[in-house]
């Protein structure tokens, strides 16, 4: 019994540490941007030795992946899988917008660096591609109820393009930037949707 106690009290202990792990590269990330993502960096901020980083994450590449991770789900992104899971496909629809439009919001600056660091660094790219790849999943499952729905105006095809481009950052960032306000972003991200992608 109380070998289990201590197996409980060590796992509770390495996950704080784990944790503080991530926030220290999260606040690195927003700081410093690459110059203090790597593993020697994090393990200062953190206080821990670096093997200490390496043991949780087995390597940068496992760290940036947790970072990716715990930027998104600070910024809210398990509600909008909730939303993007409900049964009406139009209001899964907006909701890509209204609440995908707050997510990168939430987050706007750690979002800017994975992202423009991704053009540089290999590991991190990879990283974010993994990122992309859900969201083309999701997009597939979006335009696919929006056809079984018979909602979908214009090929399968055309609708995941346009899905892909205006549901991403970049077009994002750049009507928040141009709009000064998300609720302005995503009302005239939901229009341009609904005017191209759905039957009336």
């Amino acid at each position: 019994m109380a070998r289990t106690y201590r197996l409980g009290k060590r796992a509770v202990k390495m996950a704080a540490t784990r944790q503080r792990m991530v926030e220290a590269a999260y606040a690195l990330l927003c700081r410093d941007g690459l110059g203090g993502l790597s593993l020697d960096d994090v393990a200062a901020a953190a206080g821990v030795g670096r093997t200490t980083v390496f043991l949780q994450f087995e390597s940068r590449s496992g760290l940036l992946r947790a970072l990716e991770a715990h930027v998104s789900e600070r910024a809210g992104v398990n509600a909008l899988r909730g939303e993007l899971s409900q049964a009406d496909a139009v209001g899964a629809l907006r909701a890509a917008f209204e609440i995908g439009c707050g997510v990168w919001a939430a987050e706007r600056v750690a979002f800017r660096q994975l992202f423009s660091l991704a053009a540089i660094d290999p590991e991190l790219r990879a990283v974010m591609q993994e990122k992309d790849a859900v969201r083309r999943t999701l997009i597939r499952a979006l335009v696919r109820g929006l056809g079984q729905q018979g909602r979908l105006q214009g090929t399968p095809q055309r609708a995941r393009d346009l899905l892909l481009v205006l549901t991403s950052f970049d077009t994002f960032e750049t009507l928040y930037l141009e709009r000064g306000s998300v609720a302005s972003a995503s009302k005239l991200l939901v229009d341009v949707c609904e005017s191209l992608l759905l039957r009336v």
